[in-house]
């Protein structure tokens, strides 16, 4: 049997304005936010208001921090399958771009300063990069989901370390989402495989694990809605597709704590670093 799976070009993201509120650690599904009345054969929905004391203030800014690419920029500007993003502590911007599987180095106001890695297996090169963290000591992460691997490279970028996360130890899709500033890091996992195969949308539960910095498993969290995925299965061939405007859900490191956002809600689910 074939297995394939399919992700989506980052090429269109929608910013929603959404009310969050944080959520207890338990993995209890929160109060529903909204309410459905039939009036006259139509559906209205009307959404509630979080409590004051529950609101987190969050804004946008009106203009951007920094603005890199356009269509007749030169080479080094010239971003596809930009994944991921992060300012660095010395001010520099590092973009992953997917398309050439190389980060990219700017400075504060957008100009092209270094370009790191490139494709292939060896060190410090990438088949997929897929997304940045800061690393202790001034160094950067970088996740490649093909390989399956998170390099470390110096301020330099030049290469120092690499950790291997062995497929045969977690199941089903996985991703690795950020690290703390001690160097764990965390990975998601979901068994889209947990019943037979059969085609149509599914959307099967994922589970976050901790990560030491030689990737062995510290502690893993309650499992949460995961994303949703449509499956095409045949006798010889299953094939799996990440679409756009499905289901899904956002982790990430805050403080010393993991955040778990599933968008289908209008929440925030915050766990220390034991699962609690």
């Amino acid at each position: 049997m074939t297995l394939s799976i399919r992700l989506p070009t980052p090429a269109l993201f929608l910013l929603v304005g959404a009310c969050l509120v944080t959520a207890c650690g338990d993995g209890a599904q929160s109060a529903p936010t909204s309410t459905l009345t039939d009036s006259a054969g139509v559906t209205i929905v009307q959404n509630s208001d979080p409590a004051p004391e529950a609101r987190m203030a969050w804004a946008v800014s009106a203009e951007p921090r920094v603005d890199i690419g356009g269509l007749n920029a030169e080479e080094a500007y010239q971003l596809f399958r930009a994944f991921d993003a992060r300012f660095l502590s010395d001010g520099r911007l590092a973009v992953v771009n997917g398309g050439s599987a190389q980060i990219m180095l700017y400075d504060e106001q957008g100009q092209h300063l270094a370009t790191w890695g490139g494709e292939g297996d060896g060190p410090g090169e990438f088949r997929n990069p897929f997304r940045l963290s800061p690393w202790p000591g001034d160094s950067l992460a970088v996740w490649d989901s093909q390989l399956r691997r998170l390099s470390v490279l110096d301020p330099g970028g030049g290469f120092g370390r690499q950790v291997q996360v062995a497929q045969s130890e977690f199941s089903g899709l996985i991703q690795w989402h950020a690290a703390f500033s001690d160097g764990t890091s965390f990975i998601s996992h979901q068994d889209i495989f947990a019943e037979a195969p059969s085609t149509g949308l599914r959307r099967h539960p994922t589970s976050a694990v901790l990560l030491d910095q030689d990737g062995e498993v510290l502690s893993e969290l309650p499992p949460q809605p995961g994303d949703e995925v449509y499956v095409e299965a045949s006798e010889d061939r299953v094939e799996v597709m990440r679409l756009p405007f499905l289901q899904g859900y956002a982790l990430t490191a805050w403080n010393d704590h993991i955040v778990f956002a599933p968008t289908d809600r209008m929440d925030l689910r915050v766990f220390d670093r034991s699962g609690t």
